[in-house]
């Protein structure tokens, strides 16, 4: 009987950690993603102003750097914290809370 209690907490566990990694990687790319989309925007307003070759360079080169950007990030996040505790963090983030419910009390003014 002991035994039994034991096969199936040991079966939660591995499923309870495998939906860690799951969620972690989820936060891992949320946490990659907001560079890389920094680089590309940045990328495509140099393009906007140089067209042609050098400007897709230049949008490559900044798309690029903000991968490298994202990724060093994410890992340093990841070795440090779980990723899914970092975002939880900003999402929880009373300043931004604070932020959110002056905008909503303002449009409902006007």
């Amino acid at each position: 009987m002991a035994e039994g209690k034991q096969v199936e907490l040991k079966e939660q566990e591995d499923s309870r950690s495998a939906m860690d990694a799951v969620f972690d990687g989820i936060g891992w790319v949320r946490i990659a993603l907001s560079p890389t989309l920094i680089g590309v925007v940045a990328g495509g307003i140099a393009y906007l102003f140089l067209r042609g070759g050098l400007g897709i360079a230049i949008w490559v080169a900044a798309a690029l750097c903000g991968l490298l950007a994202g990724v060093w990030f994410a890992e340093r996040v990841r070795r440090k914290t779980s990723p899914m505790t970092f975002v939880a963090r900003v999402d929880a983030s009373p300043d931004l809370d604070k932020l959110e419910r002056n905008d909503e009390t303002d449009t409902t003014k006007s």
